[in-house]
């Protein structure tokens, strides 16, 4: 895993289609890191190592392999803005991104953005608290050590 902790069995309860779980207070400050992971079909949303949030991930459309692949790639986020609305909230102008690096063919992230589809309320609030430098992991690999079952959410409680 990327990050230094994991999130609790209660907080990887199977989201349905556009849910999401959002506890920014949780860590108020610091550097954000999503991970976007096609195998979970999850977004996952890191502020200091702390995991501050979750959504459900759709993804469209297929990928170079001719299958619903993502790839491997890194971008950070970079100042200012490219004066025209986000994809994924309307609220808000698109934020300009750097492409870090790519496993094999490089995606640029409109295309990229364009196969994303989770819940809009989500994509607000995060859009709230992002600011240059964050980092976005795009993954087809799964992004959480040891996925939880329902039935292991509810042996918890």
């Amino acid at each position: 895993m990327l990050a230094p902790k994991d999130f609790t069995p209660e907080m990887l309860h199977p989201l349905g289609k556009n849910d999401y779980d959002w506890h920014p207070e949780r860590s108020p400050e610091g550097p954000i890191t999503i991970v976007i992971s096609s195998a979970d079909k999850a977004m996952y949303v890191y502020r200091n190592g702390d995991p501050i949030g979750r959504a459900s991930v759709e993804v469209s459309g297929k990928g170079l392999s001719g299958r619903e692949k993502l790839g491997n790639h890194v971008f950070t986020m970079l100042e200012g803005t490219t004066g025209k609305p986000s994809q994924f909230t309307p609220k808000h102008e698109e934020a300009r991104w750097m492409r870090v690096t790519s496993e094999g063919k490089a995606v640029d992230t409109d295309t990229l953005a364009s196969r994303l589809h989770f819940s809009p309320d989500f994509a607000d609030k995060l859009a709230n608290e992002l600011k240059p430098g964050t980092t976005v992991i795009v993954t087809d690999y799964p992004a959480i050590r040891n996925p939880v079952t329902q039935s292991d959410v509810f042996a918890a409680k």
